[in-house]
């Protein structure tokens, strides 16, 4: 099976669809990234299950091509949406409330959509650092707010859930809005990686979430990696010191670390949506 590949844009939210074809693959750039895809092939069949795929704040799906034409090759149909005023071209609402209200909206609607398009059987979810939020949000997570003045209390604040999801991967995600038993409602089996020198999301953001979620929680914490390790190698053009996500900790080699990483979450998600 091959990855087909295909725009989508429902209201304000830009992004793509991949998913199985038979079609035959090409290398297509996608800005400065490329990936091997059939571009807007045929899709071979129905009833697969759907993974969405949530990147981090002010960053761009095509961070994460290879992993959602990898899925696709293996009998998933995967959506990559572009955040609207929390990504690259536009970071408008990074840092704020509402954008932590309307991310999981976000992938609501892109699911809805997908239901349409797919015929999808079931969902999973990948989210990436504060798309690790989104998910727990998505998963039932009862998320608050620290005080707007010092001395002052935590507001909680009521999110978008969505029971429709099934399993998640959660690659260094963003937890501290989720103290206490704010997770308790998290049913759903969830896989965390976290990066053992990540400054911005460090491992305890994923005992958070393994000591407070009601579900299983498969934890591991990943040496030598950095925050943005979860994310595909970049083209050689794009690795430069100004430009974070293209740096890994000296010592990490995050090529080879996403063959295992690719063969950990199909293996998940095959266990939790295809069994």
């Amino acid at each position: 099976m091959n990855a087909g590949c295909r725009e989508f844009e429902i209201d304000d939210i830009r992004g793509h669809f991949m998913y199985p074809t038979e079609s035959a693959e090409r290398t297509e750039n996608f800005g400065p990234y490329q990936v091997d895809v059939a571009l807007d092939a045929p899709v071979a069949g129905t009833g697969f299950p759907l993974i969405a795929i949530s990147h981090g704040t002010g960053g761009t799906h095509l961070m994460h091509r290879e992993l959602a034409a990898h899925l696709a090759r293996n009998g998933f149909v995967v959506a990559m949406p572009d955040h609207p005023g929390n990504n690259h071209r536009d970071d408008s609402l990074a840092h704020t409330v509402e954008i932590l209200l309307n991310r999981p909206l976000h992938i609501s609607k892109v699911i809805d959509h997908a239901h349409e398009a797919f015929g999808i059987t079931t969902v999973g979810f990948i989210g990436h650092s504060l798309g690790g939020y989104t998910g727990l949000a998505l998963a039932g997570g009862n998320p608050v707010a620290p005080p707007e003045q010092e001395g002052g209390e935590p507001r909680p604040f009521e999110v978008h859930h969505d029971d429709r999801i099934k399993a998640f991967v959660l690659l260094a995600p963003a937890a501290p809005w989720f103290p206490g038993d704010a997770l308790k409602d998290v049913t759903a089996p969830i896989l965390v990686r976290s990066a053992e020198k990540d400054p911005y999301t460090p491992p305890w953001h994923g005992e958070v979430i393994a000591n407070g979620a009601s579900g299983p929680v498969e934890h591991l914490v990943v040496p030598g990696a950095g925050h943005f390790s979860f994310q595909d190698p970049l083209p050689a053009e794009l690795v430069r010191l100004d430009f974070e996500p293209s740096i890994d900790p000296e010592g990490f080699d995050r090529e080879s670390y996403h063959e295992t990483l690719k063969d950990d979450v199909l293996s998940f998600l095959r266990k939790e949506l295809q069994s």
